[in-house]
C-alpha cells in the first residue's frame, strides 16, 4: 500500500471516559461549588480508579468550571481626610521636579524687588 505518513489517520475509536463523564456530570449537579480536586477524591471513594489529571482534562472538556470571584480590594487602614485650607496662606506647596539645579527654590526669590 502506498500512502504517505501524513496523510494516514488512525480512526478514532470508542470513547473511555463516557463512564467518567456521566459521573462527573451527575456530581456537578449535586454539588455545584465543587471543584475538579474535590470531585477527584468523590469519585475515588466511590471506586472509581482515576487520575486528577484525567478528572482535570475530562472537566474542563465539559465546559464545567466554575467561575472564579474577583477578590475585592479593600483598604488596610481606615483613610483619614485631611481638613482643607479655611482661609489664605494656610497650605503652601512648592513643586520640586520642575526645578532646575543650582535655582533657587522659591522663583521669585531671584528678583529684585521693584526700582525705586
Amino acid at each position: 500500500m502506498l500512502l504517505n505518513r501524513r496523510t494516514f489517520r488512525r480512526t478514532v475509536g470508542p470513547d473511555r471516559d463516557e463512564e467518567l463523564r456521566t459521573r462527573l456530570r451527575e456530581l456537578t449537579k449535586e454539588c455545584r461549588s465543587f471543584g475538579s480536586p474535590r470531585l477527584c477524591i468523590l469519585l475515588r471513594r466511590e471506586g472509581l480508579v482515576v487520575n486528577h489529571k484525567q478528572v482535570e482534562r475530562v472537566y474542563r472538556e465539559e465546559g464545567l468550571s466554575l467561575r472564579l470571584k474577583r477578590r475585592r480590594k479593600r483598604p488596610s487602614h481606615l483613610r483619614v481626610v485631611q481638613p482643607g485650607p479655611i482661609g489664605p496662606d494656610e497650605q503652601w506647596s512648592l513643586d520640586f521636579m520642575c526645578k532646575p539645579p543650582g535655582a533657587p527654590l522659591c522663583p521669585h526669590a531671584s528678583r529684585a524687588g521693584p526700582a525705586a
